[in-house]
């Protein structure tokens, strides 16, 4: 393996392109300009550290800036994206497509005002690690299943969320129960909701799949707003604190799935809620939870008559995934 310097003067996408199969490029301090998107290779480092920052000097771009299509093994690391023209990308600043085993870790991320840091489209293992985004955040983690394919591994553990405009952190199944999406794993993290959100800080509606934990994140809001959509099977949502959320837990279909160990405060409505999908027969189990100061078992809040729903054999275990 091959470790290859660069400064702002260097042609990036060439010299990416040209690496070696397991090589690190390693950024000089400096800013780098890009005026398009460099795709990536497999089997790749992109190194930043003190000093190395990035912008998009281009037109309104449909695609992103660093596109990791079908490959594998790539990481970018300590690199901060925080020029003005990263609003003019709109479709990621890290663009996966069918790729596995990518890494973005401890990165910062600001204006990215019109896309995602992390756009995900179909991948596999895909670690968001140890970032800090915003403000002047559009939606920082935007993850899809689109294809006819079973996922697995989606890790969004020890970031930190200052503001966005839509959602914090958004994971849909567009597949619906036709395809299943394991071991996502949203630990760790802290949620700064601002009044201008669109909609909240996490939205976790994935459809099936099994191991999934939402677990010790802090999710903070200043203006209401949802602290957790949760329409996913299978999935702990464990040991997080939650403050000053209108909406602290909306719920779907979320069968097998169990809240227990959250502490909620200062909601502006009770702390579960129907939301879109709703089904009696798919309620998540609800332990014990403290409740604005009270410790409460069961179900507390408009979810109206559910069934008596007993405590899953959850796949997923009740403690967070750690790096």
């Amino acid at each position: 393996m091959s470790t290859i310097t660069v400064t702002p003067s260097t042609n990036l996408a060439k010299t990416i392109s040209s690496a070696p199969s397991g090589s690190t490029i390693q950024l000089e301090a400096g800013t780098y300009n890009l005026s398009s998107s460099i795709t990536l290779p497999s089997n790749i480092t992109i190194e930043g550290g003190s000093g190395v920052a990035v912008n998009y000097t281009g037109s309104t771009d449909s695609t992103g800036l660093f596109l990791a299509s079908g490959v594998q093994n790539v990481t970018i690391e300590d690199i901060a994206f925080t020029g003005t023209g990263l609003k003019n990308l709109t479709n990621g600043v890290v663009e996966v497509s069918n790729a596995s085993n990518i890494h973005i870790q401890s990165d910062t991320f600001n204006n990215v005002s019109n896309t995602s840091d992390l756009m995900d489209w179909n991948g596999n293992n895909i670690y968001f690690q140890g970032n800090t985004s915003g403000p002047n955040e559009q939606e920082p983690v935007s993850a899809h299943l689109t294809q006819a394919a079973n996922l697995s591994g989606l890790y969004i553990t020890d970031n930190t969320f200052l503001g966005y405009q839509r959602f914090g952190v958004e994971l849909q199944n567009n597949e619906g129960s036709s395809q299943t999406w394991s071991n996502i794993h949203v630990d760790r993290n802290v949620f700064d909701t601002p009044s201008s959100a669109e909609y909240g800080a996490l939205s976790f509606v994935t459809g099936g799949g099994t191991g999934n934990t939402i677990y010790g994140n802090t999710f903070n809001s200043s203006g209401g707003h949802v602290a957790i959509e949760l329409g996913s099977a299978n999935t702990t949502v464990e040991n997080n604190k939650i403050t000053g959320s209108s909406w602290p837990i909306s719920i779907s279909a979320a069968s097998d799935s169990a809240i227990l160990g959250n502490i909620i405060s200062g909601a502006g409505n009770p702390a579960y809620s129907k939301d879109g999908g709703f089904s009696t027969s798919a309620v998540p189990w609800i332990g014990t939870n403290t409740i604005s100061g009270s410790s409460i078992t069961g179900a507390d809040g408009m979810l109206g008559s559910i069934p008596n729903v007993s405590e899953p054999k959850l796949t997923a275990p009740s403690t967070p995934y750690v790096a």
